[in-house]
C-alpha cells in the first residue's frame, strides 16, 4: 500500500479554489508529497494589482501574514498506519500524532476536549452497533 494524506476543504473560499485547477493541483501534490502538516493560505492584493489569487498563495506552517486557511493537509502517512481524526467546528486534529509525541502543538485542554468528543461519538457507535446486531442487520 501507499501513502494517504487526508485534506480539508474549507468551503468559505472554495470560489477561489475552482477557478484555477492547475494552482489547486499544485496545492493537493505538494499537500501529498510533504512529511508535515500545512495550510495553504493567500495574502491580500495590494490595491490595483492586476494579479490572480493564486499568485498570493503560499504554503506555511504558521498563521502569520495570511488571510485565509482554505485547505490544511495533515502530513502524509502509510496506509498500514491507523489515524483518529476528528473534525471540530473549524479545526481538526489527528489524534493519533499525540499518543508517542512528546511535542504537542495544541494545549492539553484542546486535546482533553477533543478526546471528549470522540468518546461520546464512540458511545453513539456502540448503540448504534449492538441494535443493528440485535436486529440481525
Amino acid at each position: 500500500m501507499g501513502y494517504l494524506t487526508p485534506i480539508l476543504f474549507r468551503n468559505d473560499y472554495i470560489h477561489e479554489l475552482v477557478s484555477d485547477p492547475e494552482q489547486l493541483a499544485k496545492i493537493v501534490h505538494d499537500a501529498s508529497v510533504s512529511s508535515v502538516s500545512k495550510s495553504y493560505g493567500f495574502v491580500a492584493k495590494k490595491k490595483n494589482e492586476d494579479r490572480r489569487w493564486w499568485q498570493f498563495w503560499k504554503s506555511k506552517t504558521t498563521t502569520s501574514g495570511i488571510l485565509a486557511n482554505p485547505v490544511k493537509a495533515l502530513k502524509s502517512k502509510h496506509a498500514d498506519s491507523n489515524r483518529v481524526i476528528l473534525v471540530n467546528g473549524n479545526s481538526w486534529i489527528d489524534l493519533s500524532e499525540y499518543i508517542h509525541s512528546t511535542k504537542w502543538r495544541v494545549s492539553e485542554e484542546y486535546i482533553e476536549e477533543a478526546v471528549k468528543i470522540a468518546q461520546r461519538h464512540v458511545s453513539e457507535l456502540k448503540k448504534v452497533l449492538k441494535a443493528r446486531q440485535e436486529k440481525g442487520n
